[in-house]
């Protein structure tokens, strides 16, 4: 995987991050400002680049799109992103424990 697929990831989930910060903005009728978009940029390239490895392992033909979904979710992304770990790694330990068990 090169640097430039990893980029455009979050440059996909950072995009992502900033229509959901316009689509809120707009529905409340206020005007949206500079600064807020960017802290939402931020937040949103890393929490959609996380979606997106996660992703990737699982189905991936779908990587960009689950860049921008999780770039527009933002931090409830990174909550499914735990959740998939918890999951794993649990799964993991109780092999682990299970050859130990075995004679």
């Amino acid at each position: 995987m090169t640097d430039l697929v990893q980029l455009t990831w979050v440059g996909i989930a950072a995009a992502g991050g900033v229509v959901r910060y316009l689509d809120v903005y707009l529905r409340s009728g206020n005007a949206p400002s500079f600064g807020p978009a960017l802290g939402h940029a931020a937040v949103s390239g890393f929490s959609g680049y996380m979606t997106a490895l996660v992703v990737i392992k699982i189905y991936p033909d779908w990587t960009m799109v689950a860049a921008g979904s999780g770039g527009y979710l933002g931090t409830q992304a990174l909550d499914w992103v735990t959740t998939v770990i918890k999951s794993k790694v649990e799964q993991q330990l109780d092999v682990n424990k299970k050859d130990r068990q075995q004679p």
